[in-house]
């Protein structure tokens, strides 16, 4: 079996020629574009490896590309309003859009709306599952970030509204950008905000476990695939390496550069909007509004390749298995109410046949095999 083949999926806001383009990460080729509208920022998401969605900017629909087109029709998923965040889960059964204060989540294999999550004051500004599609985390404009059990969203009674497992409500300003790490129920989850600061909470217990202050106001953050090191974006351009492994590390502290692993990359002249660390951990990708993709080499700090473009990052990529359905703008109330009358049991199972998840074990055993494969070479 050969190895995943690792790529940049970007979009470029301001580009009349074409919407997402699809580039290797070690050569920098252009592989594909795909035309067709702009994407707004944190609405960028690939669906099963089969489909790549990207919200429009400033309007009421997202488009839909199938990835392996050649003729790439471009499809529309018309939304209840304008989308200011898009993903979808990992396992591909489920889509999240924010749109204004509310949470839309729909049922990817009938294009059933299952909720409508309004527990935010002011615009979502990000969403996030978690990488085995159990939780999913939402920051917004009102300073607040939410933690969702996924089983407690999707439910069969509409009359009940979810509440959220946890309210991260320790920044000051807008959460700008949030990221999940892996493991679960039990990983750990980094939000950057406005107010200067990234903060790590554990995600089971909604506890704070970190809390560092910058100088300037946060824009993106990631973590690498080990969790060794945070990745923090900054308005000014700077991105902020944080070892998370250090000794003296305490639960609140300034950023300071040093020999621990708090080191700064710099190279972008304005804000940095989105990070992405490649699957073996050695290779840092960043976008930013100086309209500049830069690869970075984590180890010696360098920019090693420059596109020009403005960007939204992802780095996950035959034919869809099944077109997609119609995505509804309203609950399905009126279905639920006629499999009740009818006095059957109604069951959401997925389209796709599900194989056997791998274990916790398993996925850090091949992870761990990756990154011994590259430290031989």
């Amino acid at each position: 079996m050969s190895a995943p083949m690792e790529i940049i999926v970007s979009t470029d806001s301001s580009s009349q020629l074409w919407n997402c383009s699809v580039f290797d990460v070690h050569s920098g080729t252009n592989l594909v574009s795909y035309r067709g509208g702009n994407t707004s920022p944190r609405s960028l998401a690939v669906l099963n490896d089969e489909y790549l969605l990207g919200a429009q900017l400033g309007k009421n629909f997202i488009n839909v590309w199938e990835i392996q087109r050649k003729d790439q029709m471009q499809q529309k998923i018309v939304c209840p309003g304008v989308v200011t965040c898009l993903t979808a889960s990992p396992n591909g059964l489920y889509l999240a859009a924010g749109i204004a204060e509310a949470l839309y989540l729909w049922e990817v294999s009938t294009g059933s709306l299952l909720a409508v999550l309004s527990r935010h004051y002011q615009d979502l500004s990000c969403v996030k599952f978690t990488d085995d599609t159990s939780h999913f985390v939402t920051g917004g404009k009102d300073n607040l970030a939410l933690v969702w059990r996924l089983a407690s969203v999707v439910q069969l009674d509409q009359g009940r509204s979810a509440e959220p497992l946890h309210v991260l409500s320790r920044h000051s300003l807008p959460v700008t950008d949030l990221h999940c790490g892996l493991m679960g129920p039990q990983a750990r989850v980094a939000t950057a905000s406005l107010d200067q600061t990234v903060k790590l909470w554990e995600l089971c217990s909604g506890e704070l476990l970190l809390s560092i202050l910058f100088d300037v106001g946060i824009m993106s953050v990631t973590l690498d695939p080990c969790e060794y090191f945070l990745f923090c974006g900054g308005s000014d351009g700077n991105i902020f390496q944080v070892s998370l492994c250090s000794q003296s590390l305490s639960r609140d502290k300034t950023f300071q550069s040093d020999s621990d692993g708090n080191q700064v990359f710099k190279g972008h002249r304005n804000l940095v909007s989105c990070l992405s660390v490649s699957m073996d951990g050695t290779l840092l990708l960043s976008g930013s509004h100086d309209e500049t993709l830069r690869l970075w080499d984590i180890q010696s700090k360098q920019s090693i390749r420059c596109f020009t473009q403005k960007a939204n990052m992802l780095v996950p990529v035959g034919s869809p298995a099944t077109p997609l359905p119609r995505f509804h703008r309203h609950l399905a109330s009126s279905q639920h109410a006629e499999g009740q009358d009818s006095g059957d049991v109604c069951l959401r199972l997925g389209l796709y046949t599900q194989e056997e998840e791998e274990t916790y074990l398993q996925k850090a055993e091949k992870l761990f095999s990756l990154m011994t494969a590259v430290t031989d070479k």
